[in-house]
């Protein structure tokens, strides 16, 4: 990821929820997407920032 997210600038989402191995999981698309902070769904739109998915 070339820029941070903060939560300043974004807006938290919904459809997520935390799995028992720290990651937390996107239920928006049929991807799945499981991340660890940092990083950001497949479709570089969602990304994990502090524990929440935005």
């Amino acid at each position: 990821m070339d820029e941070a997210i903060s939560l300043d600038e974004r807006y938290p989402a919904k459809y997520w929820h935390k799995l028992d191995d720290g990651r937390i999981q996107c239920d928006l698309c049929p991807r799945d997407c499981k991340l660890h902070e940092g990083q950001r769904g497949a479709c570089f739109v969602r990304g994990r920032v502090e524990d929440t998915m935005v």
